[in-house]
């Protein structure tokens, strides 16, 4: 059974370009099934379009690929009839993690919709609190210059992204909402320290350096950076970070600079 086509959104600006064919939902769905299908394997676009329920030489087929793509499940190589298309990392994480409720996947998930420029750009002038719909398309056509429907489409699949994601205030709020109530109801009794030698010997030469409870097995640390007016910054993290952890914090405090940063 083939999928039936939308028209197609013609963009007449750079930034309407950035705007995903698909939201994340519909994304996500579609590297599903291509993972189901081919797993991790690179394959021929139009074997990926046999998959997916289009023909082979729908435009729609490109612009779903490009959409995966902008949220960074997949990647393509080659071109022509020689293109291939594969899932990421971040692609395969998200789809393979099966988990009825998963921290981690949620936590991909958010990283995801912010990925594509067009969201960025959104996210960083809204924030959370995104006003209406039609105040969000006239932004669009009149600072970004995006056409009346690349506007509506725009929005309706930022939108149903951020919602989806859990970005919205309802959403990530809410559940750092949560864990701070939950944290202040009790106080553990302080486990403990098993750490290795080294780990010790490295906090006693740097006392702005405080080891807490670990998670999962995994030892957690907290840095504490001086601000000024005798304030400071503490930053908690699992001591096995990975290079990719740190890129996806760094997105994240990019994302949410505007929300706590205060103007002069």
């Amino acid at each position: 059974m083939r999928t039936l086509e939308r028209p197609p959104i013609a963009p007449n600006s750079s930034g309407a370009r950035n705007v995903p064919y698909l939201n994340l939902e519909d994304a996500i769905e579609k590297a599903r099934i291509l993972f189901q299908k081919a797993k991790r394997s690179a394959i021929h676009l139009s074997t990926a379009a046999n998959y997916l329920g289009y023909s082979p030489k729908a435009s729609s087929v490109s612009l779903v690929v490009s959409a995966l793509k902008k949220y960074g499940l997949a990647v393509d190589e080659g071109s022509a009839e020689g293109r291939r298309v594969k899932l990421t990392e971040l692609g395969f994480q998200i789809v393979a993690d099966s988990r009825e409720h998963s921290p981690d996947r949620d936590e991909k998930i958010r990283h995801a919709a912010l990925l594509p420029k067009a969201h960025r750009e959104l996210w960083e002038h809204y924030g959370p609190h995104f006003p209406d719909d039609n105040t969000i398309e006239v932004y669009l056509k009149l600072e970004r210059s995006y056409t009346a429907d690349a506007a509506r489409h725009a929005v309706r699949v930022y939108r149903a992204t951020i919602l989806y994601a859990g970005l919205n205030e309802a959403g990530i709020l809410g559940d750092v909402a949560a864990d701070e109530a939950d944290t202040d109801s009790a106080v553990p009794e302080r486990p403990t320290d098993a750490r290795s030698p080294m780990d010790r010997q490295m906090d006693r030469q740097n006392p702005s350096t405080e080891w807490t409870a670990p998670t999962n097995a995994s030892p957690v640390r907290t840095l504490s950076f001086p601000l000024k007016g005798s304030r400071s910054f503490d930053l908690r993290f699992p001591a096995n970070l990975t290079k990719e952890d740190f890129e996806i914090i760094g997105d994240f405090l990019k994302v949410w600079e505007r929300q706590f940063v205060a103007t002069e």
